[in-house]
């Protein structure tokens, strides 16, 4: 980002299509824009890239497009630090956002070339009940994890925020002592991490309160699909309280991972027939990542490795 007021921009690049054609997103330090405190206005944008222009372009402010497919279009989460997070699926400038209706708080992971997105939605814990995203208390859940995102950002080895919180909501540490640890290896700097009206820095207490929120907090997390059609589904777990979906290929087969239980996660494959199966582990933790056309799977098990898909075919 080059106009008046940007003093640096970070940008990181999370899919490219078979044209060349990349998606990611643009952190930029605005120094035009002053506050009390901060430095600069930190500026997030969704970004394309492609290998004809080699240019960078910003997109929309206050998203991040985390995957592209090959007709173009972009999936990826919108109004980031906004009640209701909602995503887009759009081809280069986007202006619609859908909600996580019946859901709450969520994230996407991928786009196939049906326009089939993957990604995780949170639910609530009692019941298996699922929260409507214009509750009250829907909405304050969410701002508590929106707080939590900022501190725990630079978290290091943590795949969700979600599934963070639910790893310290089934610790056995004292909540005490699971926000301090947060804190330390979130590597907390007062420079960075401010409150939501960016008017004062959040101290080491204030942050603590906010880690004690989100832990006391009645939901999980689990892998969804959504299309056009059927909007949002709920694919399920592997018996434990959260899951997450990475990928998706264009028969519409997915893969993740999910909690089994006993602070342990495997990886997953899922289809519409089948439902969801866990892939064959060494009895360690396990992640799927991506999946072709082919059924092959890429992730990690004690290492990395690849899972290849043989299910019977249906008569």
């Amino acid at each position: 980002m080059s106009y008046t007021g940007i003093d640096w921009s970070e940008i990181t690049a999370y899919d490219i299509n078979d044209s060349g054609y990349v998606v990611g997103e643009v952190i930029s330090c605005n120094n035009e824009v002053y506050y009390p405190d901060p430095d600069c206005f930190y500026e997030e944008w969704s970004m394309s890239w492609d290998v004809e222009s080699r240019t960078t372009k910003e997109l929309r402010q206050e998203s991040v497009a985390t995957s592209v497919n090959n007709n173009g279009y972009q999936t990826g989460n919108d109004g980031i630090g906004i009640e209701p997070h909602g995503f887009f699926v759009a081809k280069e400038y986007y202006e619609e956002t859908r909600f996580y209706e019946g859901f709450g708080y969520g994230s996407t992971y991928a786009i196939n070339d049906l326009n089939q997105v993957v990604g995780s939605i949170q639910v609530k814990n009692s019941a298996n009940s699922l929260l409507g995203s214009d509750s009250y208390e829907m909405s304050e859940i969410n701002k508590i994890i929106n707080q939590f995102s900022r501190i725990t950002s630079g978290t290091i080895g943590e795949y969700s925020t979600a599934h963070l919180i639910e790893d310290l909501q089934n610790s056995k540490i004292s909540s005490g002592k699971a926000a301090k640890n947060v804190i330390t290896k979130s590597g907390f700097n007062e420079s960075e991490y401010y409150n939501e009206d960016l008017i004062h820095l959040w101290d080491k207490e204030e942050q603590q309160a906010i880690i004690e929120a989100a832990l006391a907090s009645n939901y999980k997390s689990e892998a969804f699909l959504w299309d056009e059609e059927n909007g949002i589904e709920s694919i399920g777990t592997l018996g434990g309280s959260w899951s997450t979906a990475f990928d998706i290929n264009d028969h519409g087969q997915v893969v993740g991972y999910s909690d089994i239980g006993n602070d342990e996660y495997r990886a997953f494959y899922w289809d519409s027939e089948n439902g969801m199966i866990e892939l064959p582990s060494n009895g360690k933790n396990s992640i799927a990542r991506a999946i072709n056309n082919n059924g092959q799977i890429v992730g990690e098990n004690d290492g990395p490795v690849m899972w290849e898909i043989t299910l019977p075919e249906s008569e």
